[in-house]
């Protein structure tokens, strides 16, 4: 999380700007975390759970980047199949 504190700080203190940065409006609102998925240190930028327990409202992950990334989409679902 060390590059990524400014993401954190600002979803922390404001997740509802979640829906301005993806341009929806959601049905509920989220709470924001950047939990370690793993002991090996896999750890999320950030993850937006609904405040509601229906199971069809999505949960939303967060991956933010300051650089051009090609290989982002590639990358991404390869660590989330891990």
């Amino acid at each position: 999380m060390k590059t990524d504190v400014v993401f954190y700080e600002f979803f922390a203190f404001a997740p509802a700007l979640i829906e301005e940065f993806l341009d929806v409006c959601l049905p509920m609102g989220y709470t924001f975390s950047a939990p370690v998925v793993k002991a090996l240190e896999r750890r999320l930028d950030g993850l937006f759970l609904p405040n509601s327990p229906d199971p069809t409202i999505p949960l939303i992950l967060l991956e933010t980047k300051m650089q051009v990334d090609e290989g982002l989409y590639r990358r991404i679902f390869a660590e989330l199949g891990l």
